[in-house]
C-alpha cells in the first residue's frame, strides 16, 4: 500500500501563467459526491435510488500572508466570482525533473470551463497565536486526479 507523507503536500495556482506555490498552507482536503436520486414508484415498500450530479468541494488552511500572491489571487477570485481552473491539490509535490507528483485538478481537457469557485476566504487571530487564513471553494464540472512526473 503506498502512503504519501504530509511534508510533500502543497497547493497551488497559476498566476500570470506561473504555477505559484501557497507558502502558508499546512492542510487541504477535498470531497467528491455523488447525489442521490429517488427513484421510487407507486406500489414500491422500499424507496430507491440512483446516483444523480456528482460535484466536489474543498477547503485548505493555514497561515495568513498578505504578501504571499496565491492568497491575493484567491481573495481576488472570491471578490470577482470568476471560475479558476488552475488550482492544484498536491498529494506529493516536487519541482525535482523525474520525481513522481500526484495531484487532483479540474478536469478542463474533457470540460474546458471547469474550475472551481472560491466560496469562503477567512482569517482570524488569537492574542497567543498566529493569524490564520483558510478559504473553501467549490468546484464546477469535472475534478481529475493526475498521477505523473516532474518534466
Amino acid at each position: 500500500m503506498a502512503t504519501y507523507s504530509g511534508r510533500k503536500g502543497a497547493v497551488t495556482i497559476e498566476i500570470a501563467s506561473v504555477e505559484t506555490l501557497f507558502g502558508e498552507l499546512n492542510t487541504w482536503s477535498t470531497n467528491v459526491t455523488g447525489g442521490e436520486t429517488d427513484t421510487s414508484v407507486f406500489g414500491d415498500f422500499w424507496g430507491k435510488t440512483d446516483v444523480g450530479m456528482l460535484g466536489w468541494s474543498g477547503t485548505a488552511s493555514g497561515f495568513y500572508d498578505p504578501s504571499d500572491a496565491a492568497q491575493e489571487a484567491l481573495w481576488n477570485l472570491l471578490v470577482s466570482g470568476n471560475l479558476e481552473p488552475t488550482l492544484r491539490l498536491y498529494i506529493q509535490y516536487s519541482t525535482t525533473s523525474s520525481n513522481p507528483i500526484r495531484y487532483w485538478k479540474a478536469d478542463t481537457a474533457s470540460d474546458p470551463n471547469a474550475g472551481i469557485r472560491v466560496t469562503g476566504f477567512n482569517t482570524g487571530q488569537t492574542h497567543s497565536g498566529v493569524a490564520t487564513f483558510d478559504f473553501a471553494f467549490s468546484g464546477s464540472g469535472p475534478i481529475l486526479p493526475v498521477y505523473s512526473t516532474v518534466p
